[in-house]
């Protein structure tokens, strides 16, 4: 009996290992992208995060959005007009929510009124909206926004920040809707099942479906584990998460994947904590400047895939000034800036995820201040965890990324003293001439006018040294070629997941 249950043993082993080496493959009605981090929360309400606010977007619907070719289009509404301060919104027809239920004129009057309560991180987002109507035009809904003044920033910055809910199901369970979204957007939310993410196809949506029928988002933290799955067919895609160094490795296979390079909208900067007694000096802020070579940790850590920063806009922007030059990278330099701030030797903590190629970079930029005459007590957390201490202001310095910068207004959400505690303004930062400038922005009509005045924020928050510019991040994504017709996004969301499919014969 010893023998035979060796036998079977030794045949069932062989089939295994003849499977790992074909490659495994995914469902063929889902689309599985990898992800890094799980998002902090799929409640449109207080999704801040980069996770939480792409895949939200998939399941809600704004008024309107930021289209892959970075221009304003429609979402929920089908067009808009402008009449002195007011804007009209035609909404679509048969919008519904995934359960059926119609959108109704009581959802959006209620949605309104969630996104300006106080604990709210986009309330700043409405804090022109002087009144709201909502009336019924035959088939469809009209929405009025009155605002108390222009603002250049509504249709780009605000209203798509603006998720459309579900007022009746909020109301019923308000605690439990975190944990059971639901939206009027391509797809429905279905459930979340260890360290995956799932979404189906919204049947009941208005416009043309979902060319797949169902997105299962993965999280894996692990870097070497995340191209492992990609490599051995477990994943579908990876957007901007592949490790640089693992690029190459995807070239060398054209025929089973595609590796898409594009400029993004991705800046990486070091967070300055203004609360810290350091901080504010800005000797010390040019040391940091000065102290970081950023050439090195592109070319070492970057695999080349990326630029110099020195404006939270990228280049490709309008609204980018190319007249702003980073500062020669010098440890001389640096170290008498630091030596005028009388913080050479001190003890600096940089904070960062505990992402590997974040870990990577810092080490990199703590090493670099180190040999300025820093001491840099380098510390890395889970995601969740560092991203809250950062909303919190538990930090010195941290690594951070700011994903999908379109228009100007952007500076006054990260610069804004009144965007101090609960808005975005992690830093703390202020400057009141700042201030003027960044409230002016929002009543510019002529774009030109609106540029210049922009170029001028730019230069303040560059001397000024607001934040420490690090890179813009060249957009890495790789697909296997079982998962067809997907055109990578130039504003970085997941907008490009409507439209890829999989043939089910193969």
């Amino acid at each position: 009996m010893r023998c035979i249950v060796r036998f079977v043993t030794s045949l069932s082993f062989f089939p295994l290992l003849w499977g790992c080496t074909q490659g495994l493959r995914t469902p063929k009605d889902t689309a599985v992208v990898g992800i890094s981090s799980h998002p902090s929360t799929l409640d449109p309400r207080f999704a801040t995060d980069a996770y939480g606010m792409r895949i939200t977007s998939l399941v809600f619907q704004s008024l309107v959005k930021v289209g892959p070719q970075l221009t304003v289009i429609g979402d929920a509404a089908d067009s808009w007009s402008l009449k002195g301060t007011t804007y009209t919104f035609l909404l679509k027809k048969g919008l519904r929510f995934c359960n059926g239920r119609p959108v109704e004129a009581e959802d959006l009057l209620f949605t309104f009124k969630e996104f300006q309560k106080n604990e709210n991180p986009f309330r700043s987002s409405l804090q022109l909206l002087k009144k709201i109507s909502v009336e019924k035009q035959r088939d469809r809904l009209e929405v009025k926004l009155e605002l108390s003044e222009f603002s250049a920033k509504l249709l780009v910055s605000d209203l798509p920040m603006i998720k459309i809910l579900p007022a009746k199901e909020i109301q019923e369970n308000p605690k439990g809707f975190s944990k059971k979204i639901l939206g009027s957007g391509p797809f429905c939310f279905e459930k979340k099942n260890g360290n995956s993410y799932f979404l189906k196809k919204n049947n009941f949506f208005s416009e043309e479906q979902p060319h797949i029928d169902k997105l299962e988002f993965k999280v894996v933290k692990n870097d070497f584990t995340l191209y492992q799955k990609m490599k051995k067919g477990s994943i579908d895609l990876i957007q901007a998460e592949l490790p640089y160094s693992k690029v190459k490795e995807f070239k060398k296979s054209p025929q089973k994947f595609t590796v898409h390079e594009y400029p993004g909208l991705t800046f990486s900067y070091l967070l300055l904590n203004f609360r810290d007694p350091l901080i504010p000096s800005l000797e010390f802020r040019k040391g940091l400047d000065q102290a970081i070579h950023r050439q090195e940790i592109i070319q070492y850590k970057l695999e080349g895939y990326g630029r110099p920063a020195t404006s939270l806009m990228t280049p490709e922007n309008p609204f980018f000034l190319t007249s702003l030059k980073n500062s020669k990278a010098s440890y001389s330099q640096a170290r008498s800036h630091f030596k005028k701030a009388n913080a050479l030797g001190k003890k600096i903590s940089l904070k960062t995820s505990s992402h590997p190629q974040a870990i990577e970079n810092a080490k990199m930029i703590a090493h670099q201040l180190e040999k300025a005459g820093l001491k840099v007590d380098l510390q890395s957390y889970e995601w969740g965890v560092y991203f809250s201490d950062v909303q919190k202001g538990r930090f010195q310095l941290a690594t951070m990324r700011w994903i999908g910068a379109i228009d100007p207004d952007l500076y006054r959400i990260a610069f804004h003293s009144n965007e101090i505690g609960d808005g975005r303004n992690r830093g703390a930062y202020i400057n009141k001439q700042l201030d003027n400038l960044l409230d002016k922005g929002l009543r510019i009509k002529n774009e030109q006018l609106r540029i210049d005045h922009y170029y001028k924020v730019q230069k303040i928050i560059y001397e000024d040294l607001a934040t420490i510019p690090l890179w813009y991040d060249q957009q890495i994504a790789v697909v296997n070629n079982r998962l067809k017709n997907y055109v990578p996004s130039r504003n970085g969301d997941f907008s490009s997941l409507m439209y890829v499919s999989k043939d089910k014969n193969e």
